[in-house]
């Protein structure tokens, strides 16, 4: 399954269209099904998030696919440990907005 994976850090912007957009772009993108969070990329207790985790781990998802990279996480240490448990379990990482193209 090919999954979408959106993330704003505040109500606020969950209203102002930046998270409809997020999605919007997800399906485009081919996403099967889209998980979301309003909560900072700072904190590791994001349900959604750790839900998409656990469906990578557990074979469900073969592609993850998010806007930014910064959609994961805004921690360097937090980013590099996700790429890593997605490509340990097999899943692709599509970055709509990678500067690698």
């Amino acid at each position: 399954m090919r999954l979408g994976y959106a993330r704003v850090s505040t109500r606020q912007q969950a209203d102002s269209e930046a998270l409809d957009q997020q999605i919007a772009r997800l399906q485009k993108a081919g996403a099967e099904k889209i998980l979301y969070d309003i909560e900072s990329g700072r904190k590791d207790t994001r349900k959604n998030f750790n839900q998409a985790i656990a469906l990578a781990k557990s074979g469900v998802i073969t592609e993850l696919i998010i806007t930014r990279i910064d959609r994961l996480s805004r921690g360097i240490i937090a980013i590099h440990r996700t790429i890593e448990t997605l490509q340990n379990a097999g899943v692709t990482l599509t970055i709509l907005d990678s500067p690698l193209g």
